[in-house]
């Protein structure tokens, strides 16, 4: 009785994180929580029972219950666009590829009705899903912003900052098109992930294929095939090269990547995520090379264990945030 008691609370408390997770808005402290229930393996089985079942069903699309709160949901955001001219968003796919979860969130766009762009944005530390018009789906991570236009043969995004992962329904009459800076990339029907960085981009392409033109190439794009990553910066883009697409895509599991990169590329990205940064004190400290996989936003875990690993000292500053320097003058051998 007790094991039923136990699997039934199970159950329940991961059709709740399957629910919650499923939201337009996502912050970070929740997918820490998260992270932290699924690391018992009674729960790590439930959800992931919860999320087969979703995807077996089709994400229930026949269920009376479902459809009548996808039919709010249209009432409710028509209802706001002829009253308020602000867009209501039916929330969209979440973390792992899992299917809809009907729910409706006010005010998270702004519209340019002169331009017809709609601009959709994140916090420090927040993620949010975006359902377009057409079935594809955008998500944002941590402080980003997207600009999104329709109409005229095509469908235009532009990526002011940040970064954002797009599942792009293919439609080979009507373009999806993304810009970054002076960098193009063209759907061809696809799934990938564009972060804005240094004047240019990284774009990693997970299924499907692209192509990509910068100031370099703009007559001549490159065509990516599935797992192949690409760097463009004002000048020059370097030929696509194999990535590690699942560091590339951690942040949308609250998870943050690292293959022997500079501590202090470790800890920028560390802070676009924690609410107290983490600072560096010595030049040489920065070129220490990190690799392990972290928590996004857990800025004190982090330091805690880079601290550990690397034979640094953290220091906690009276504004919060956290220093790191040798334990030592010694440099590392």
């Amino acid at each position: 009785m007790a094991s039923d008691q136990h699997g039934a609370r199970e159950s329940k408390e991961a059709s709740q994180w399957f629910a919650r997770l499923n939201q337009t808005a996502i912050r970070t402290e929740d997918l820490l929580a998260f992270r932290k229930w699924r690391a018992q393996p009674a729960n790590a089985a439930a959800y992931d029972a919860v999320e087969q079942l979703w995807k077996q069903s089709g994400g229930l699309s026949h269920d009376p219950a479902i459809r009548a709160a996808l039919d709010d949901a249209r009432r409710r955001t028509g209802a706001a666009r002829a009253g308020s001219g602000h867009l209501r968003l039916v929330a969209v796919s979440g973390l792992c590829g899992a299917a809809l979860v009907a729910m409706v969130a006010a005010g998270l766009t702004l519209i340019s009705p002169v331009l017809g762009w709609t601009i959709y944005q994140t916090s420090h530390g927040e993620q949010r899903t975006i359902a377009l018009a057409d079935g594809s789906h955008i998500r944002l991570d941590t402080s980003s912003r997207v600009r999104v236009r329709y109409g005229g043969g095509k469908r235009e995004v532009e990526l002011a900052n940040g970064q954002a992962f797009f599942e792009v329904m293919h439609r080979p009459d009507e373009p999806f098109i993304v810009r970054v800076g002076r960098t193009t990339i063209r759907d061809l029907g696809t799934r990938f992930d564009v972060r804005r960085r240094d004047g240019g981009a990284d774009v990693t392409l997970i299924q499907g294929s692209i192509e990509v033109t910068g100031p370099a190439k703009a007559d001549h794009p490159w065509r990516l095939t599935a797992g192949q990553q690409i760097h463009i910066d004002k000048r020059e883009a370097k030929a696509p090269k194999p990535a590690n697409v699942e560091a590339t895509t951690s942040w949308m599991s609250g998870r943050l990547v690292f293959e022997n990169i500079p501590l202090s590329d470790a800890v920028a990205e560390i802070n676009r995520y924690g609410v107290h940064s983490v600072t560096v004190e010595a030049a040489d400290v920065n070129a220490i090379k990190v690799s392990g996989v972290f928590d996004a936003g857990d800025s004190a875990g982090f330091a805690q264990a880079v601290s550990q690993l690397y034979g640094l000292r953290e220091h906690q500053q009276a504004d919060g945030s956290i220093a790191l320097s040798r334990t030592t003058l010694d440099r590392p051998s």
